[in-house]
């Protein structure tokens, strides 16, 4: 008893500290250290907090090598320059740029695996179609040179695979802006209309009136002559849409621009030529073929095809000085 009232007498003795203004005395829950959270701004960083968190993981993309784009490209150079430089063995060095550039696409769809490869798939189809038709021209060429004719027969097999080329092309470009497209971006197809319309109008009335009015054509070469330029037409309004949507940003769409460019402008001079004068192989023009050939297997080697394909936001309304100079060269047209 007498120890019992010794400790009772000593707790009832110490001084009780009230809390000061608003504070309270911390229950039993708030002692309890709390366990830290990352991202917490009273995160410890004493060395018994643990490691440190771990990096941020870099762009896949970015990560990637663009070595097997590069030296495409380096290959792509050196043929087109053999080409010229050695006529003699001009067909089977154009032709092997053609097929170099079907297996680079393919070869890019499998080592970068974009999220449609169908368009890609098309794209390859589309430059197969195209060599085909550049094969066959040549062999008829070295034949009709052999029988001492004065033309290649006209329509022919050559001009089927050539005018193949156009769907299989529109409809990969097609698939990579369905693919990009989160909704419905009304000022790109104004835009795209816009552009097509004007540089359109150009090629109808120096490409498709002429053709019309040519004396001497049949019903099915007159068709096919025209055919010509509306495939150009349609490749131009796929690839202003594809522009206008945005992108121009990344690498490989840079190259599939550049490529649509030299195919579209070979084959308007080449149409041209053909009015006014007599075409040969081997000409100033088919480096524009050859830019195409090229640039398109470049595309798809390039890492950066993979974001072709991905969603994009619809952009902002703000129109850019690069949009307006656009709009302005092909309205006054």
């Amino acid at each position: 008893m007498g120890s019992l009232r010794e400790n009772f007498s000593g707790v009832v003795g110490q001084p009780v500290i009230a809390p000061v203004g608003n504070e309270r005395a911390p229950s039993g829950d708030e002692r309890r250290p709390r366990p830290a959270v990352r991202g917490d701004a009273t995160l410890s960083t004493s060395p018994q907090s643990g490691a440190p968190p771990p990096p941020l993981e870099k762009d896949s993309t970015r990560a990637a090598s663009a070595a097997p784009c590069i030296a495409y490209l380096s290959f792509g150079a050196a043929l087109t320059c053999l080409f010229y430089l050695f006529p003699a063995y001009a067909s089977p060095l154009w032709t092997a740029l053609g097929l170099s550039s079907v297996a680079a696409t393919v070869v890019g769809v499998r080592l970068n695996r974009p999220r449609q490869p169908l368009a890609w798939y098309l794209i390859a189809a589309a430059t197969l179609c195209f060599i085909a038709g550049n094969s066959w021209y040549n062999v008829l060429s070295q034949g009709m040179a052999q029988s001492m004719a004065q033309n290649n027969p006209f329509p022919s097999l050559a001009d089927l695979f050539y005018l193949f080329t156009y769907p299989f092309l529109a409809a990969g470009i097609f698939v990579i802006i369905r693919a990009r497209s989160s909704s419905r971006d009304v000022p790109a197809l104004i835009d795209a209309a816009i552009m097509t319309t004007g540089l359109g109008l150009l090629l109808w009335v120096y490409l498709v009136v002429p053709d019309f009015q040519t004396n001497g054509l049949d019903a099915l070469p007159r068709i096919t002559s025209v055919a010509y330029p509306v495939g150009d037409i349609l490749i131009l309004a796929m690839l202003a849409r594809l522009v206008a949507g945005g992108g121009l940003r990344i690498r490989s769409m840079q190259f599939l621009v550049i490529g649509a460019l030299g195919l579209m402008v070979a084959s308007v001079l080449c149409r041209l030529i053909q009015l006014n004068g007599s075409w040969k192989v081997g000409g100033p023009v088919d480096s524009g073929w050859a830019v195409f050939y090229v640039a398109w297997g470049a595309a798809a080697l390039h890492p950066s095809m993979r974001r072709l394909t991905d969603v994009v936001p619809v952009p902002s309304v703000a129109v850019s000085q690069v949009r307006i100079t656009l709009l302005l060269l092909t309205s006054r047209t």
